[in-house]
């Protein structure tokens, strides 16, 4: 709430919105006590609005409410109001994603921080303007916006994005942190559930705040028809996934994405540092095999497991692997498309739940993205930035 502190430290409990508006309020002493008149009753003053802020102590709704009244506040004086020659500016320097949810983007100017470089060699910080993105916003920029607005605005105060592309990774991931990467868990890192066909849209965003960006994508491969098709080397496949043709690595045939080396998962996007991840080939007794989505480089990756082997269709699979009747690809393709992704990535939750000592390990490519991530922010890894 907006009241301040006093010195015996009351009166920083919740109380109704109205009153962070009001311009007549109760009044009270030094030590926070209720000023009474001589017939006992309660004595009000006229305060100027809006008096020092408390931030710890303004929960979310009342972050917004602050927010949507300031400046009508400010402004509500018979001497401004719709009165043109006058301006009245407000600045509020925050780390609320509540905050930042409740504005217009364009009015946001983000602080960056830079390590040195050649023009300034030491640390520094600049501007970032927003109002040059979001003042007259392209469509990809406009879908930024309202995805923002529908999940959470955590990105502009995060050390890290994670783009991932569906709802099994956004549950499983963070698991795959805590057991694997326990640095990162230390770093405030923003993970959004965006699919290959948008998380492109980002770019700009991306490279404005210059944030360490980790992309979890899917290989999402399709035949000469574009029809969705398991994995194959050498047959003309493309990927159908946006993000990786139009953002990076920058390319479409299959075998082109599958033969990347390692270091080119990774780029400076203009300022941001920038890793894009997604299946590539794995060996399973003996013989190469690849993945088109999470979900069937997650059963690849804990192949063994009694979890997966427990499945009846994944043990055939296997048999049909071995005794090269049919190609693993084709039968987790099969396997996968049978899934209700949400129900798979439960269930997989419901196991690691079940007793302490069971795991799954996280697929080759995303190890090597939060690595990636992990490494990028180390202090000393920051400073070098």
């Amino acid at each position: 709430m907006l009241i301040k502190f006093f010195p015996n430290g009351k009166g920083a409990g919740a109380g109704p919105v109205g009153y962070l508006f009001a311009d007549e309020v109760l009044a009270y002493d030094a030590n926070r006590d209720l000023i009474r008149d001589a017939d006992g009753q309660p004595k009000t003053v006229m305060r100027d609005p809006l008096p020092e802020v408390l931030r710890g102590n303004l929960h979310a709704q009342v972050q917004q409410v602050f927010v949507s009244k300031a400046y009508h506040t400010l402004r509500n004086h018979p001497d401004l109001r719709d009165k043109a020659e006058y301006q009245t500016q407000l600045v509020i320097s925050t780390h609320s994603s509540h905050i930042i949810d409740d504005i217009d983007f364009k009015d946001l100017r983000y602080f960056r921080r830079n390590g040195g470089n050649d023009g300034i060699p030491m640390d520094h910080t600049a501007i970032a303007n927003m109002s040059e993105l979001f003042e007259d916003a392209k469509d990809e920029l406009q879908f930024v916006r309202k995805h923002l607005k529908l999940t959470h605005c955590d990105i502009f105060f995060a050390d890290g994005v994670i783009f991932v592309e569906g709802q099994a990774e956004r549950l499983l991931v963070p698991e795959f942190i805590s057991k694997s990467f326990p640095e990162l868990s230390s770093r405030y890192i923003s993970m959004l559930e965006v699919s290959g066909a948008h998380t492109h849209k980002y770019k700009d965003l991306v490279e404005k705040l210059g944030v360490v960006t980790l992309i979890l994508t899917d290989l999402d491969s399709v035949n000469s028809g574009k029809k969705s098709c398991f994995p194959q080397r050498n047959s003309d496949q493309k990927s159908n996934n946006d993000t990786l043709r139009i953002w990076h690595p920058k390319k479409e045939p299959l075998d082109d994405l599958l033969s990347l080396p390692d270091g080119e998962h990774t780029t400076n996007s203009d300022g941001a540092p920038l890793y894009v991840a997604y299946q590539k080939p794995v060996e399973i007794s003996g013989k190469e095999v690849l993945a088109r989505t999470f979900e069937d480089a997650l059963i690849l990756a804990n192949f063994e497991s009694d979890f997966f082997q427990a499945k009846a269709k994944i043990k055939a699979a296997k048999v049909d692997h071995e005794e090269g009747t049919k190609s693993l690809e084709e039968s987790l393709y099969d396997y996968v498309k049978t899934l209700k992704k949400g129900d798979f990535a439960f269930n997989c939750l419901f196991h690691l739940a079940a007793e302490k000592n069971n795991k799954f390990d996280p697929p080759e490519y995303m190890h090597k993205g939060l690595k990636w991530l992990e490494d990028q922010l180390k202090p000393e890894a920051k400073a070098e930035t």
